[in-house]
């Protein structure tokens, strides 16, 4: 009896440590996501440190040679699973076959791509190896001006009047049919860059003379727009899971083209008073329902307000620069570089949204290079609400003509209490930089 009591026994807490082994390896931790997370930078490492910290999954970095030389604070090695430089990182197909041998060796979950020269050719990848994130057809959306501006006039959205331009006839039967002036650019261009303004038949027959620009082929990648006098605005913000987690407008104090006509060109954050704020936002949320826009993205929203009427300018699937950060930490407490990248790799944002999001009107400003010699220029800035100040130049370097607003000789951010002291300390920051700084033009 006894014996037969202890094999009960035994067979029951044998069955038991059964059950429970099997309710132990139900609840166990799934284990890690071994897929990796590809980081396609020209530079700036540091912010990816910073920002991917906490993220357990491997990294691969796919950057540009010279971006080896940065500083960071964790070596590069023990950051990544593998890093790949690329030497013509701007210039050849580099990116995109690196990208194709990593699919070959390591499952990629995510690429991280935030710079525009990025955009595109990312985008195709991602679209190739069926990834998460933005694809081609969305890509060239918020790339390629002529079919972002096709996609929302469809819709009845106001746009310039535009077309694509293949030769140099094109471009005559435009200016024909609309007049002067009209605005020039490179179809995929961003930053300003190769704009032209043409205000009469001379500029026009001049333009056209010029050489690389119109040829046999008939494949120049132009785009022709009337241009609009008005003022000009932009709304950013950050896109997460087909929502914004914040969108904000700003207004220009210029227009962006100034710059490559030697003028300064600055923003600042409009409060929620001002009477373009609702409808900046309304059409901002309009434009971002009717392009093909990524779930999880930044973006960069220019547009002209003519008589009360909001145009179209162009949008970007990224944030913009090279002062909108700084100015957005000091008006509404939000690292747009930072949450951009978490987006396009998928963390939960730590961001909640506060009822009154504007801390305090902040602004940012940018002088272009001028060519010629650096003859005076100021290291220190002496205004107290100027949060931010980088001099680029130093006494007696060379300058070439700029081509875009993406290299200035200085660029500062400001704060203020209202839109009216902005605007004025606007007006005394350059009137100082004009005095402190004195580039002297080639004979």
């Amino acid at each position: 009896m006894k014996l037969y009591l202890y094999i009960l026994n035994v067979l029951f807490l044998t069955t038991s440590f059964a059950k429970g082994s099997a309710l132990l390896s139900e609840h166990r931790e799934e284990p890690k996501n071994d897929k990796c997370l590809v980081i396609v930078a020209d530079g700036n490492l540091a912010l990816y440190e910073q920002t991917l910290n906490d993220i357990s999954s491997p990294k691969i970095l796919v950057c540009a040679q010279s971006a080896l030389s940065e500083t960071v604070k964790t070596p590069l090695h023990l950051q990544y699973k593998k890093i790949i430089p690329i030497e013509d990182y701007f210039t050849s197909g580099a990116v995109e076959l690196a990208l194709y041998k990593i699919s070959k060796e390591d499952e990629i979950d995510r690429i991280i791509a935030t710079s525009e020269t990025d955009i595109l050719r990312i985008g195709h990848v991602r679209s190739y190896l069926n990834l998460r994130g933005q694809n081609y057809e969305s890509a060239l959306a918020f790339r390629d001006k002529v079919r972002m501006k096709k996609i929302l006039q469809e819709q009845g959205i106001s746009v310039p009047r535009f077309s694509s331009i293949n030769c140099s006839l094109e471009l005559i039967q435009f200016t024909e049919k609309h007049g002067f002036p009209v605005i020039i650019k490179p179809k995929r261009g961003y930053g300003a860059s190769h704009m032209t303004i043409l205000r009469s038949q001379s500029e026009l027959e001049a333009f056209i003379k010029k050489s690389q620009i119109f040829d046999e082929f008939h494949k120049t990648s132009l785009e022709v727009e009337g241009f609009i006098t008005g003022n000009m605005y932009h709304v950013d913000g950050i896109i997460r899971n087909k929502k914004p987690l914040l969108m904000w407008p700003s207004a220009y104090i210029n227009q962006c083209i100034d710059m490559v006509f030697g003028k300064h060109v600055g923003s600042y954050l409009l409060t929620e008073d001002d009477r373009m704020y609702k409808p900046l936002v309304e059409f901002c949320s309009q434009v971002l329902k009717t392009l093909p826009t990524p779930d999880d993205t930044g973006f960069h929203l220019e547009v002209f307000e003519r008589e009360d009427e909001i145009i179209f300018c162009e949008i970007a699937s990224r944030i913009a620069s090279p002062w909108m950060n700084e100015m957005w930490i000091q008006g509404l407490n939000f690292n747009l570089k930072k949450e951009f990248i978490r987006a396009q790799a998928g963390i939960p944002t730590t961001y909640i949204k506060p009822e009154n999001p504007l801390i305090q009107v902040s602004g940012g400003i940018i002088f272009p290079a001028q060519e010629g010699k650096v003859i005076k220029c100021s290291n220190n800035c002496p205004f107290e609400w100027v949060t931010s100040y980088t001099l680029n130049i130093q006494l007696d370097d060379i300058l070439a003509k700029p081509t875009d607003m993406l290299e200035p000789v200085a660029l500062m951010t400001l704060t203020a209490a209202n839109t009216e002291q902005i605007k004025t300390r606007f007006l005394e920051l350059i009137k100082w930089f004009n005095q402190e700084t004195h580039i002297e033009k080639p004979l």
